[in-house]
């Protein structure tokens, strides 16, 4: 037989070549690799005259600070066209979450502050990126960074310094905007939005995902407080202005230490076998993880997923939906209602899968016409299964003689061995 990698039927040939590669990569280890140089980074645009645009970046930029997680320094580069302002270097107290109860000597080591003030924005856009390069980041975060600070940087680069400069913000030259996404992709640095990280891991919905209101919540620190816009804090009061910029990587930091997303985020993508890129993707990491198990548990090859279903999902985004729906949610109706309460169940779904054995080898058949509330009242006489018809009787000497377990939509799975999926999950 001959091997075409464009073969349809050619097993895991859908596998993203990223996932392909970790996969031969690290058969053995799903350990988190160390040694990562991780930065925190927020940028300030100017608006005068109106709001920057993401996709010429018209806007200059008038301050960036830049934090490393190794050296504890916050770099800050500041547009001062009237010299306001002196270069200076300064020493703050640790940026924990307030009332946290300092157990190491790292947590003791105290910030220092690098203040660096410039008339012309070229200038320090160059001396940022000596900075960037200095620093060597594999990883690099802040607050809405995917969908603001990092894609209007790297334009504003290209703009102001050339794209050759702008692709220096990848330690192998390899940076672009994607055009569907409109996100930033850096070759060789992963950049890991903490507001999806905080969206994806803290289990929660809340009323806003501004970083103030998440900051004073989570942390005990919220943004600096001015009147007017921006631009006029900027004008106004340089050094507050200042502050703002630095607070906001302060509490991006501040949440890192008490949340640890990022160590969380990386742990997933070591199991899944993904770009830390992909920890808010459920569906990379989970292939990932399934294609390793049935790897290292007897050699197995996957076959690729049903093509229909690709055509499917391609065809919703064309029309402006994203993906698939996870789960029915009913429309409300507005009124007074007597006797509602409300259950949210933590990993409601994993659990139903471990506890269900729900996997694509366990599933035995569906039943036709069932109603879990007609089941439990005893109200149904029949219940059909393929081609074969059994009494209530007779449905219940199957169940407990074969050990199956039904889902509420009628499904019946096999109970005796616990299969990929739910092993997978447990996990």
């Amino acid at each position: 037989m001959n091997y075409n990698e464009n073969d349809p039927d050619l097993f895991e040939s859908d596998v993203p070549a990223e996932t392909r590669i970790l996969m031969d990569t690290y058969k053995d280890s799903d350990e988190p690799s160390k040694g990562h140089k991780i930065g925190v980074i927020d940028i300030e645009v100017s608006t005068e005259g109106g709001f920057p645009s993401m996709d010429t970046a018209n806007k200059e930029i008038t301050g960036i600070s830049l934090f490393d997680y190794l050296t504890k320094t916050c770099y800050v580069f500041v547009l001062d066209k009237d010299h306001k302002i002196n270069d200076k270097e300064e020493e703050v107290e640790p940026w924990l979450p307030k009332d946290w109860k300092i157990s190491t000597d790292e947590e003791k080591q105290k910030v220092k502050i690098v203040t660096k003030s410039f008339d012309d924005e070229d200038n320090l856009l160059i001396s940022f990126m000596d900075k960037w390069q200095e620093c060597g980041f594999t990883i690099i975060t802040g607050w809405n960074v995917d969908y603001f600070d990092m894609p209007y940087l790297y334009l504003r680069l290209k703009n102001c310094l050339g794209a050759k400069a702008a692709k220096c913000l990848s330690p192998i030259g390899a940076a672009y905007v994607n055009g569907f996404s409109k996100k930033l992709t850096l070759g060789g640095i992963s950049v890991l939005d903490y507001i999806l990280l905080y969206k994806k891991f803290s289990g929660k919905m809340e009323p806003t995902y501004a970083l103030g209101p998440i900051g004073q919540k989570t942390v005990g620190i919220g943004k600096v407080q001015y009147h007017g816009n921006l631009n006029d804090l900027y004008k106004a009061d340089i050094q507050k202005f200042l502050e703002y910029n630095i607070t906001d990587v302060k509490i991006v930091v501040a949440l890192d230490r008490k949340l640890k997303f990022i160590d969380l985020a990386r742990n997933i993508c070591h199991v899944g076998h993904v770009p830390y890129d992909n920890f808010h993707m459920s569906s990379r990491y989970l292939d990932g993880a399934t294609l390793m198990y049935l790897k290292r548990n007897g050699g197995f090859i996957a076959p690729n997923k049903p093509s229909q279903g690709r055509q499917e999902y391609e065809d919703r985004l064309e029309e402006g939906e994203e993906g698939f729906s996870g789960a029915f949610v009913k429309e409300p109706k507005p009124g007074r209602y007597n006797w509602v309460f409300d259950l949210d169940l933590t990993s409601m779904y994993p659990n139903i899968i471990i506890s269900l054995n729900i996997s694509p080898e366990t599933k035995v058949g569906k039943l036709e016409n069932y109603s879990t509330e007609a089941h439990v009242k005893g109200e149904l006489t029949n219940y059909r299964v393929g081609q074969i018809d059994y009494t209530p009787e007779e449905f219940n000497e199957l169940i407990e003689k074969y050990n199956y377990s039904v889902s509420s939509n009628g499904v019946l799975y096999k109970q005796p061995e616990k299969k990929i999926v739910g092993k997978i999950i447990k996990r």
